[in-house]
């Protein structure tokens, strides 16, 4: 993720240690990178995609989250302090389809404030208050599996999921947590794109292509 325009921060996440690198971009032949961050939190396959909050953001500025995968946390990096910490209490199984691995894939901060992790196989939006330090699922229920990785803020607010295997673009309004989905691109198979961004003066969504 980069970090207001100068750095750029790489996570590792092993089995028993988390390592966050700082590569400084600032301009050419300035292009460090050292491990600045290292913590022991077990578990695998923890986290999948972070955000970033503004360092105007009140109550948690300039802060780096990390998305659940597996973990039933939310990872916290404070890059003025170095450290790493987590938060929440998520279930062990999704409510409707149990146990299940990689439930949300990279999230985005909205305009409101609060952070929504994108559902890969969990059957819910997950929404992190960084304030607040609290999360829960969030949103009706959403069947399928490796559905979406990643989303796009658009300029009035709500949130469009990238499909990967799913066959329609997923539609966020996390004002109210009222979603649909449009589109029909079943024709293109799966694994079909992951992550997305917003070019807010035009509304316009550009969707990366995935290869497994």
């Amino acid at each position: 993720v980069r970090f207001e325009g100068r750095h750029e921060w790489s996570l590792v996440a092993s089995l028993r240690e988390l390592k966050v690198a700082l590569r400084n971009s600032r301009g050419r032949g300035d292009n460090e990178c050292k491990v600045v961050v290292s913590a022991s939190l077990s578990g695998e396959l923890k986290w999948n995609g972070a955000v970033v909050t503004s360092i105007w953001s009140e109550g948690a500025p300039g802060l780096i989250f990390g998305i659940p995968a597996n973990a039933r946390t939310v990872l916290c990096i404070d890059p003025s302090k170095q450290t790493a910490t987590t938060f929440g209490n998520l279930p062990a199984a999704d409510p409707v389809v149990g146990d299940v691995d990689d439930r949300w894939c990279g999230g985005v901060l909205t305009k409101g404030g609060k952070i929504i992790g994108i559902p890969f196989n969990a059957t819910q939006f997950l929404e992190i208050d960084p304030e607040k330090r609290t999360v829960a699922p969030r949103g009706e229920t959403i069947f399928g599996r490796n559905k979406y990785r990643g989303a796009a803020l658009c300029i009035y607010g709500r949130v469009y999921c990238v499909p990967c295997d799913a066959s329609e673009v997923l539609c966020f309004n996390p004002k109210d947590g009222d979603w649909f989905t449009f589109g029909n691109l079943s024709a293109l198979g799966g694994a079909k794109w992951s992550g997305g961004v917003s070019a807010e003066s035009i509304s316009l969504l550009v969707f990366v292509e995935f290869k497994r």
